[in-house]
């Protein structure tokens, strides 16, 4: 059935929101920092500093361990991901498993990384963490606190390593992309969306759902996290748990753990019914990708019209301490059963979400922004974000919580909890 418009429908009203310039967390920095504000008194290294050094000598200094960790990685990969995704080729296969030739050089860490060959290249430095952190770009000579470079790479998977993999010749990613676009932002989707909980019906329209790298980029991330700790390289410490953080908070995001949050019965029986499939596939795209914009942008702005006072809407205090105590606690698990495990309850809580979320954005938005195909918020000048979510209506709703869109930002409240204690937890587990 992956042939049918019915998948197609499925598919790509689910990740056309990707294109969007939003992404789940849109700044996913702006979380980051508050967790690690909130523990810096428990964990000391947080407030370090810490000079960058280049993965190179990242990997010189620890080739053997990172050898071992791969090979353990694909190991456990075998035997519980069954799809034709992320394969070794022959010689790393040779290399990892048979002593096969060569060394664990940047090039080939990459390609086991499973990523593209500008993988951890790059460091962007976006509007808003310039702002907040008054820092506009980054060198190797560059020396931040360890909480600084946690946040800043918490954003680092939406910079392009996981962008175009599918269908460009490359031998790891040579069957058909499970979802998503090859040639677009959303080609990303497999290795940012999660959904092991969908209903029984999507799944039989559309099998690919379950083919999700997520939770495979969240548990690599986390064991290299593990082995930086361990050596005591605190750059790359910071570097691989803000990607490990990323992929967590990603699935936390009601958006991102449910593939159609507004489907129900009666959306296929009016699939199949209408004449024009094509457009009510491209129409039923451009909504889900507006409801999803207008999500993520109400999550930032909030997050960025409360840094000084968070603390007044949500109790960020007990939410993190929470998260944190679950971490310390789960201090003996390993790494598979504990990312498996997390990632699971993180993304069937925000499963949970999304449907109730969705519907929020219909109530407490303009008809024509969530239900209008014609209309494209980010190409159109008219979109104001501050005329239905402004800095009055916050205080409003602190004075009066059944004031206009009350509802809409407690329903986010719920997943911005969820993003905090998860993070938290993470935190906590990884820097005990």
């Amino acid at each position: 059935m992956r042939d049918s418009r019915l998948v197609l429908f499925i598919i790509l009203a689910a990740f056309m929101a990707l294109c969007s310039q939003a992404q789940a967390w849109d700044q996913h920095f702006v979380f980051t920092q508050v967790v690690a504000a909130e523990l810096s008194d428990r964990l000391p290294i947080l407030i370090e500093p810490v000079r960058a050094t280049s993965l190179e000598t990242f990997l010189k200094r620890n080739k053997t361990a990172v050898k071992a960790l791969f090979r353990d990685f694909y190991s456990w990969k075998y035997k519980t991901y069954k799809y034709q995704h992320w394969l070794l080729s022959p010689e790393n296969y040779a290399y990892l498993y048979s002593e096969g030739a060569g060394s664990m050089d940047k090039k080939r860490f990459l390609e086991l990384l499973g990523v593209q060959k500008t993988g951890l290249s790059q460091i962007i430095v976006s509007e808003e963490f310039s702002r907040q952190y008054n820092i506009k770009s980054v060198n190797a000579d560059t020396t931040l606190p360890f909480s600084a470079w946690l946040a800043l790479f918490s954003d680092e998977p939406d910079w392009g390593a996981d962008i175009g993999l599918f269908g460009k010749g490359d031998p790891r990613y040579n069957s058909e992309i499970p979802y998503g676009a090859i040639d677009k932002l959303s080609s990303q989707a497999p290795f940012h969306m999660y959904f092991p909980t969908e209903r029984f019906i999507t799944y039989k329209a559309c099998e690919s759902l379950k083919e999700s790298m997520a939770l495979l980029r969240f548990n690599i991330f986390i064991r290299l996290t593990n082995l930086a700790w361990r050596v005591k390289d605190h750059y790359w410490t910071a570097r691989f748990l803000g990607n490990t953080t990323h992929y967590l908070q990603d699935v936390s995001n009601s958006y991102h753990s449910s593939a159609l949050p507004y489907a129900n019965l009666f959306t296929y029986v009016k699939y199949f019914a209408v004449k024009d499939k094509d457009k009510y596939l491209s129409d039923n795209t451009q909504i889900l990708a507006n409801r999803h914009f207008a999500y993520e942008a109400v999550g930032l702005e909030f997050m960025l019209l409360t840094k000084d006072n968070l603390d007044a809407y949500i109790r960020t205090s007990s939410v993190v301490d929470r998260g944190y105590e679950l971490g310390i606690s789960e201090a003996q698990q390993n790494y598979c059963a504990f990312s498996s495990e997390i990632f699971n309850r993180v993304s069937k809580a925000a499963y949970k979400n999304a449907r109730a979320v969705d519907k929020l954005i219909v109530k407490n938005f303009p008809a024509h922004l969530i239900k209008d195909p014609k209309f494209d918020p980010q190409t159109r000048e008219d979109f104001q974000l501050n005329l239905w979510f402004n800095k009055e209506l916050l205080n409003n709703f602190l004075q009066n919580p059944k004031t206009k869109q009350g509802d809409l930002i407690k329903a986010f409240f719920t997943d911005a909890v969820r993003t905090f204690e998860c993070s938290a937890l993470l935190m906590g587990h990884i820097l005990r």
